[in-house]
C-alpha cells in the first residue's frame, strides 16, 4: 500500500514538473522566446488585458499564442526585452501612420507646403493669462502621434518667452493660420488637458527638451489629420542620419527676427556630424551628445527658425515619414555658423510610451 502511494506522488511530482517545463520557441518578431503561460508573461498579459489593445496588439497576441495549460492561454514570451513589441501596441499600426495626403515632390528651400503634405504637423496655440478673449497666439509647433498625443519641445511648454501666457490648445489639419485666406483647410482645435514635459529638461543648456501634449479628446483621422511614425524599429533607432536629407515644417520666421509666417513651411535640411555640431557649438552653454542631432547647410540660408520651435524634423522613408527629431534650439536662423539643433526622438522613444502609457 505504502508502495502504490508512493507510485502516485511520485507520477504526480512528475507531471507537475513536466507541465512547468517551458518550450523554447521563436517570437513573431523573430526574438528567442518560451512557451509559458500568459499569466506569466507580463509584457502580453498586460496587452492581453489592455480592453483598448489595437490591432497590431491583437495580431500579435494571436500570432504568440502556442498552446494551451488549463483553461489559458500559453504564448511565446520574449525572453530578453521586446521593446518593439512594446512600443507597437501602444503606437497607431505602421500601415496607417506617416502617410501624406499629396504625392508632390517636395521642393528643398523654404517653401509653402501643399495642402495633406504634413497632415500630422500641430500649431499650438496660447492665450495671454491677463487677455483671456483675445484669440490665440501661435508660437511653437508639434506632431501627433496618436489620436491623444502631440509631441513638442519642452520649451515650448515652460519659459521666460512664454511669460503671462498659457498654452491653450493644439490645431490640427490648418493649411495657413490666417482665418481671411482661402486654403480649403478645415481645421480642428483640440485642448490640452495634460502637459507631460521630461523631468530632466533644463532650460539654460536645453537638454532633454521635449513634452507630450495630451488632447482633451481622441482625434478622428481624416485625410488631412493622422499621425507621423515613430522610430520603433532598432535599426531605425540605431541610425545617425548623418548626411540625410530631412524635412522641417512648421509656422515660424522667415529669417532672424523676422515677420512670422501664417502659412505652413517646408524646408530641406543635411543632417551634420555631431562630432562637428560639439565643436561650432563649444562656445556655447549648450550639450550636443546622443540626446540630439543637428542639421542645417554649410552655407546656412535654409533653416527651421523660431515658431518652428517643437516642430517635426522628418524622414522620408519609402511612403511614410517617421519623426526622428523636435526642433530645439539654435543661434540666429540660417547662420552657417551654427546648424539647427533638434532633440533626437530616438534616445526618447522609452520615455515617451511610457508616457502615453501612464497618463
Amino acid at each position: 500500500m505504502e508502495k502504490l502511494i508512493y507510485v502516485i506522488c511520485l507520477i504526480f511530482v512528475l507531471r507537475t514538473i513536466s507541465s512547468q517545463i517551458n518550450t523554447r520557441c521563436t517570437t513573431p518578431n523573430q526574438l528567442d522566446g518560451i512557451c509559458i503561460n500568459i499569466q506569466r508573461c507580463i509584457l502580453l498579459d498586460t496587452m492581453f488585458k489592455d480592453p483598448n489593445r489595437n490591432d497590431t496588439a491583437k495580431n500579435l497576441l494571436s500570432k504568440s499564442f502556442c498552446g494551451h495549460e488549463g483553461t489559458y492561454p500559453k504564448v511565446c514570451c520574449p525572453t530578453s526585452s521586446d521593446y518593439e513589441t512594446v512600443w507597437s501596441s501602444k503606437l497607431p499600426s505602421r500601415k496607417k501612420c506617416g502617410i501624406p495626403s499629396t504625392t508632390k515632390v517636395k521642393i528643398v528651400g523654404g517653401t509653402p507646403s501643399e495642402l495633406g503634405a504634413w497632415p500630422w504637423v500641430a500649431a499650438l496655440g496660447y492665450k495671454y493669462i491677463y487677455k483671456p478673449n483675445n484669440d490665440h497666439e501661435f508660437l511653437c509647433g508639434g506632431a501627433l502621434i496618436s489620436d491623444r498625443y502631440v509631441v513638442t519641445a519642452a520649451h515650448c511648454t515652460i519659459g521666460s518667452a512664454l511669460k503671462n501666457k498659457i498654452l491653450d490648445i493644439v490645431r490640427l489639419g490648418d493649411l495657413d493660420l490666417d482665418p481671411t485666406k482661402n486654403d480649403e483647410a478645415t481645421p480642428i482645435n483640440y485642448a490640452v488637458t495634460r502637459i507631460l514635459r521630461h523631468t530632466e529638461y533644463n532650460a539654460s543648456n536645453f537638454t532633454n527638451d521635449i513634452a507630450l501634449l495630451k488632447l482633451n479628446s481622441s482625434v478622428a483621422f481624416t485625410e488631412l489629420i493622422k499621425p507621423i511614425c515613430l522610430p520603433v524599429m532598432s535599426k531605425m533607432r540605431q541610425n545617425m542620419f548623418v548626411k540625410y536629407q530631412l524635412y522641417v515644417a512648421g509656422w515660424g520666421t522667415q529669417g532672424f527676427r523676422g515677420p512670422s509666417s501664417s502659412a505652413l513651411l517646408e524646408v530641406q535640411v543635411p543632417v551634420r556630424e555631431n562630432k562637428e555640431c560639439k565643436e561650432l557649438y563649444s562656445k556655447q552653454p549648450n550639450i550636443i551628445d546622443e540626446r540630439v542631432l543637428c542639421a542645417g547647410y554649410v552655407d546656412g540660408k535654409k533653416d527651421s527658425c523660431q515658431g518652428d520651435s517643437g516642430g517635426p524634423l522628418m524622414w522620408p522613408n519609402g511612403t511614410q515619414y517617421y519623426l526622428v527629431g523636435v526642433v530645439s534650439f539654435g543661434v540666429g536662423c540660417g547662420d552657417k555658423s551654427y546648424p539647427g539643433v533638434y532633440t533626437r526622438v530616438s534616445a526618447f522613444m522609452e520615455w515617451i510610451v511610457n508616457n502615453m502609457n501612464n497618463s
